[in-house]
């Protein structure tokens, strides 16, 4: 899919994914051409994940990062259960029994 595409899906502007993709919050795209570049559905995980952690965590973006690179060295199962917290469990939930 095009940058577009992934902007309308993930509602993230254009801009704010070329910033996340120079940080290095975000996986390189396939580079089509020069001038084009192909993104997949681990561009649309990365950038939903981004934002969940901002907006419900409030959380900068080195930090993000840093969550970022040590979920990857997770294994699936692992990564899977962190998935499944953060979807179904809002953060205040988490401090109650």
């Amino acid at each position: 899919m095009k940058i577009g595409e992934l902007a309308r899906l993930t509602q993230t502007s254009k801009p704010l994914i070329h910033h996340y993709l120079r940080e290095g919050l975000v996986a390189k795209p396939r580079t089509a051409s020069r001038n084009s570049a192909e993104y997949d559905q681990i561009h649309v995980e990365q950038l939903l994940l981004i934002k969940e952690l901002r907006e419900s965590y409030f959380l900068p973006l080195p930090l993000i990062k840093k969550i970022i690179k040590r979920q990857k060295k997770l294994p699936f199962a692992q990564q899977f259960s962190f998935r499944l917290e953060n979807e179904y469990f809002r953060p205040l939930d988490r401090f109650f029994p």
